[in-house]
C-alpha cells in the first residue's frame, strides 16, 4: 500500500483538501491520511472531510505515552505541525502492507503522479527534496543561500520513506528527536523537524535527493527556475511538466497573496505573470472551504482555559523543565490543582 499524508490545524485544512484532490487525480492507487493538529469542533466528523483516514493529534499520540496535553503545551501552531510527521510515518510504516510513505504539506498541489518521486522512493529508503540546487557564484546570490543555512537545506514540505530497515530506523530516530526537540530555535540550531534531517546523508547512502527543478517549486526557488506554459497552458518549469508546486507562504484568510515569490526575490523571478495566474488559481481552489465558519475559528491550544493567549515565553518556560510535562498533565486548565499557570506563569509575570 501506497500512503500520502499531511498534518495541519483547522486553518490549514482547505489547503489540504486541495491537495488531497490533487492526489486522488494523479496517484489514485494512494491510501491519503489527514492529522489534524487541533481540536475537531466541525458539525460533521472529521472523518467525511473526505481522506481515507483522519485522526486529531490527541488520538495519533494517545499511545505513545507521553501525556498528549502536556506535550502538545510545548510547541506553537507550526512545531506542533511539524513535530508529530515523523511520528506518523512510523506508524503507517509499521503497517505489513506499506510499500512506501510520502508527506506533503497542505499547502502543496501535484500536477501529475510523480513518475521519477515513486521510482526514486523504490529504489531508496528515504527520499528528500532541497530548497535551492543551482550554485550561484555572484555574491547577490548568497542573501538566498543563507536562510537555508538557518532553517536547513532540505525543504521537509516533502519527503518520502520506504517500509525498508532503514526507512523505519531513521522515522523512529526522526520521531525520537522531535518528541523533545521541535522548536523554531534558529539561535540554538533548530527549525522544527527541517533541521534534524542535516543528518540523512552522515546516517546512511540509502537516501535520494530529488534536484529536479519540477519538485517543491516555490518561492524559495522560484527565481532560480524557469516557469511557462506550453500551447495547451500546461505548467512547464524548467522545460518539463510541473511535478509539485509548494504554495507556502500564501495562505491568507479571506483573499490571496503573491505566495510564490517575495520581495527579495521579485527581481529575479522569469515570469511574474505566471506566478500570478498560479496564486490567483490556488485562491479559487480553496475558497469554498476558506470561508467555511467552523475553519475561522483560532486554533484550539493557543489560549488557556480562561481565554488568555498562551505567549511563546510560557511555552519555553515549560520546555525548560522536562519534570513539567509529568507535573502538570493539563497545562492549559488555569484551574487545574497542580496548575502551570498558577505555579509558574503568574510568577513569571510578576517577576518582570
Amino acid at each position: 500500500m501506497k500512503y500520502i499524508f499531511t498534518t495541519a490545524a483547522r486553518n490549514f485544512l482547505p489547503c489540504a483538501k486541495a491537495l488531497l484532490k490533487s492526489v486522488r487525480e494523479h496517484i489514485p492507487d494512494a491510501k491519503t491520511v489527514f492529522i489534524l493538529t487541533d481540536e475537531w469542533t466541525g458539525e460533521t466528523p472529521l472523518a467525511d472531510e473526505g481522506f481515507d483516514e483522519a485522526y486529531t493529534v490527541r488520538e495519533l499520540i494517545a499511545s505513545e505515552g507521553i501525556g498528549d496535553l502536556a506535550w502538545i503545551f510545548r510547541h506553537d501552531i507550526m512545531e506542533l505541525a511539524t513535530a508529530v510527521k515523523p511520528l506518523v510515518a512510523k506508524k503507517l510504516l509499521e503497517r505489513p502492507d506499506t510499500e512506501w510513505v510520502m508527506f506533503f504539506d497542505p499547502d502543496c498541489v501535484l500536477f501529475d503522479d510523480l513518475p521519477d518521486l515513486q521510482k526514486a522512493i523504490s529504489e531508496k529508503s528515504i527520499v528528500l527534496t532541497p530548497h535551492q540546487t543551482d550554485m550561484r557564484p555572484d555574491d547577490k546570490w548568497a542573501f538566498f543561500e543563507r536562510n537555508p543555512l538557518k532553517v536547513g537545506t532540505f525543504n521537509l514540505g516533502y519527503f518520502g520513506v520506504s517500509a525498508t530497515d532503514t526507512g523505519k530506523r531513521f522515522a523512529e530516530w526522526w520521531w525520537e528527536r522531535l518528541k523533545l526537540y521541535c522548536t523554531a530555535d534558529v539561535e540554538n540550531g533548530l527549525f522544527t523537524d527541517q533541521k534534524w534531517v542535516e543528518f540523512v546523508p552522515s546516517y546512511t547512502d540509502d537516501y535520494a535527493v530529488m534536484r529536479h527543478g519540477r519538485h517543491n517549486f516555490a518561492r524559495w526557488n522560484s527565481f532560480q527556475r524557469k516557469i511557462t506554459r506550453d500551447a495547451d497552458g500546461k505548467i512547464l518549469i524548467d522545460g518539463d511538466p510541473a511535478g509539485f508546486i509548494h504554495f507556502s507562504g500564501f495562505y491568507k484568510i479571506g483573499q490571496y497573496v503573491q505566495g510564490l515569490y517575495d520581495r527579495s526575490s521579485e527581481p529575479y523571478v522569469d515570469d511574474i505573470n505566471v506566478l500570478n495566474e498560479l496564486s490567483r488559481w490556488y485562491a479559487n481552489h480553496i475558497y469554498e472551504d476558506q470561508i467555511r465558519e467552523e475553519l475561522l475559528i483560532p486554533w484550539s491550544f493557543g489560549h488557556y482555559s480562561n481565554g488568555e493567549p498562551v505567549e511563546a515565553s510560557h511555552r519555553s518556560l515549560f520546555r525548560s523543565d522536562n519534570c513539567f510535562t509529568e507535573i502538570y498533565s493539563d497545562p492549559f486548565d488555569v484551574d487545574a490543582c497542580p496548575s502551570f499557570y498558577q505555579d509558574c506563569v503568574i510568577p513569571a509575570h510578576a517577576a518582570q
